[in-house]
This record gives structure tokens, sequence and C-alpha cells, in this order.
């Protein structure tokens, strides 16, 4: 005779938890972009790719200089913005480690 399970009602949370803490990732991980696009957006549309390749990578499209802090600073939001939406996955690893699954 098979063992009843449980239920539980929390499950359904889980799913979106995670998408919650996806769309955070996403948002923190476009900040650059959402800074390049309102850089330009008033002044000069047409750098606004310019400005987005500028913040992610630091490379001036119009002068050819590459300021590498910029480009520190954009590859920090892209890797925050991965660990944000990683968060509650991270958690429950954690969690089971302790409980010994």
């Amino acid at each position: 005779m098979m063992a009843r399970r449980k239920r539980r009602g929390g499950r359904h949370k889980r799913p979106l938890l995670d998408k919650a803490f996806d769309v955070l990732g996403i948002f923190v991980a476009a900040g650059p972009a959402i800074q390049g696009v309102g850089d330009h957006l008033q002044s000069d549309p047409q750098n606004i790719p310019a400005g987005i390749a500028y913040r992610y990578t630091g490379m001036d499209v119009n002068s050819g200089n590459w300021d590498q802090a910029q480009a520190l600073r954009g590859f920090g939001t892209v890797a925050a913005g991965g660990v944000v939406a990683s968060i509650p996955r991270i958690f429950r690893l954690v969690r089971g480690f302790i409980k010994g699954r």
C-alpha cells in the first residue's frame, strides 16, 4: 500500500515568487540600457544604440575610446541581475543542504 502524500498549500506560491525575482533580475540587468536610452532620448535619439553600447561595454563608438570603469559597471549590473533572479533557487538549495536532503 502506498503512503498518501500530504498536501501543502504553499506549492503554487513558489513559481510566482520565482517569476517575481526573474522580473526583478531583468530590470536590474536592463539598468544600463534604460540609462543609455534616457541619456539620448530628448537630445539626439539617433545615438541611443551608441549610448546603450557604452553603458554595457564602456566602448564609445563615436570616439573609439574605452572606459574600463564603465565596462566593469556594465558587467556588474548584468551579473547582479543574474544573482537577483537566482535568489529563490539559491535559498532552496541551501535549505536542502541544511535539512540534509
